[in-house]
């Protein structure tokens, strides 16, 4: 069975996909094959749901990511946001928030995954705060937001591939028992 790792933000629109999308082609890039990940969001799990379904329905924000995430070589043009379930949760063998709050939602909400929540600014040496970009016409905050999740990304890497395959032993264990 593969390992599963999700990346957890308020909708699912920016950092969570942008995430996941760093992560997978750094796994690619590594040769793991054995790890599967996915980006999910809060809204229409804890929170309402979000008032699109992908980066195009907003276009300021849509028009202010865009440079950033081309000049990165991230594509978001076919991401649809899906919100976070309680299965998922179960599913997955890591959880990565991309922000204090979202870790805590999501913690209050489901507190029996805290041992495989974590948050990824707590993962990485550089402290930084992913901003949550929703709504703000400031342009260096896009590409803040995306510059800083591909660092805290790269730099926690190993960290989450460590975690998740502790995870997976604890799963596998857990599922031997009962």
């Amino acid at each position: 069975m593969k390992t599963k790792i999700i990346f957890v933000c308020k909708g699912n629109m920016h950092r969570s996909p942008i995430a996941e999308r760093i992560f997978r082609r750094e796994l690619e890039k590594r040769g793991y094959n054995s790890i599967e990940v996915d980006s999910y969001g809060l809204h229409g799990f804890i929170l309402p749901p979000p008032r699109g379904k992908c980066l195009k329905d907003y276009p300021t924000e849509y028009m202010l990511s865009k440079p950033h995430l081309d000049k990165k070589g991230i594509n978001m043009e076919n991401h649809l946001s899906k919100p976070l379930t309680e299965e998922v949760l179960k599913r997955a063998n890591l959880i990565v928030t991309m922000h204090p709050d979202v870790n805590k939602l999501l913690l209050e909400k489901c507190p029996q995954f805290k041992n495989k929540t974590f948050l990824i600014t707590n993962l990485c040496a550089n402290k930084v705060i992913l901003k949550d970009v929703d709504g703000s016409n400031n342009p260096k905050i896009y590409e803040e937001t995306i510059n800083n999740t591909e660092l805290c990304v790269l730099e926690s890497f190993n960290k989450i591939i460590e975690l998740s395959k502790k995870n997976e032993i604890s799963k596998t264990s857990q599922n031997n028992i009962e």
